[in-house]
C-alpha cells in the first residue's frame, strides 16, 4: 500500500510540473483517482513542503485552490547525478579549466548522439523531434513534444543534472548542441530551468 501512495505522488508531482498549477478535480480526472484521494496526498505533499497552495477567485460559487509542485518535490523525481559527479566536475574545472569541462561535455554529447541516431533513423523531421523528446522523457527529464503555432516544441520539465547545470552553463549550451547534431536542425532554446522557468524550452520552426 504504501508503494502505491508513493507511485501516486510522484504521478501528481509529475503533473504539477507538467502543468505548472491544478486544481484538485483537475488532477483526480487526470490520474483516475477521486478528488477525496487527491487530497489526501496533497495534505501529505504539502506537510513536506513538497506542494504550495493558490487560492483562486471563481467566476461562480465558492473559490478553489490550485496547487503547484516546489523545488523540493525534485526529490520524488529521477535524479541522474550523486554529490560525487558534481565534486569531480568541480575539480576538473579547477584544475585543468573550464575548456576541459567543456571537452568532457562534449564527450558525452558523442556518445549519447550516437545511441540517439540509431532510435531517429529513417524518420521525417516531426518524427525525430517527438522520439527524441520520447528519448528524454525515458531518462528522467519529464519531456514532452508539442507543435505550436507552427514550430515543433521540446519542453523539459525535469532537469537530472540541475546542480550541475547551475554551476557550469556548458551543460546547457552542450545539450542545445546536441539536439542541433542529432536532428540537422537548427534548434532555439526558448527557456532554461536554471533561471527560474518552469521548463527548458526548444523549438524548431516559425
Amino acid at each position: 500500500m504504501a508503494s502505491h501512495r508513493s507511485a501516486t505522488r510522484v504521478g501528481i508531482v509529475r503533473l504539477l510540473k507538467q502543468n505548472g498549477e491544478l486544481t484538485v478535480q483537475a488532477i483526480a480526472e487526470a490520474l483516475g483517482i477521486t478528488p477525496v484521494a487527491v487530497r489526501k496526498h496533497l495534505v501529505a505533499l504539502e506537510a513536506e513542503r513538497m506542494v504550495e497552495a493558490r487560492r483562486v477567485k471563481l467566476p461562480r460559487g465558492r473559490p478553489t485552490f490550485a496547487y503547484q509542485a516546489t523545488e523540493a518535490a525534485d526529490a520524488l523525481l529521477p535524479r541522474g547525478y550523486d554529490r560525487l559527479a558534481i565534486d569531480l566536475l568541480e575539480d576538473l574545472a579547477a584544475l585543468d579549466g573550464e575548456a576541459s569541462l567543456r571537452r568532457l561535455f562534449l564527450a558525452r554529447n558523442e556518445r549519447l548522439s550516437r545511441d540517439y541516431e540509431s532510435r531517429l533513423a529513417d524518420k521525417d523531421l516531426r518524427g525525430r523531434f517527438r522520439e527524441l523528446a520520447r528519448l528524454r522523457d525515458e531518462e528522467g527529464y519529464m519531456a514532452v513534444f508539442e507543435v505550436r503555432d507552427g514550430s515543433f516544441v521540446l519542453r523539459e520539465h525535469h532537469c537530472p543534472i540541475y546542480q550541475v547545470a547551475q554551476r557550469h552553463p556548458e551543460a546547457c549550451s552542450c545539450e542545445q548542441e546536441l539536439f542541433q547534431k542529432v536532428l540537422d536542425q537548427r534548434v532555439r532554446r526558448q527557456t532554461r530551468l536554471v533561471d527560474g522557468e518552469p521548463c527548458c524550452e526548444y523549438r524548431i520552426g516559425a
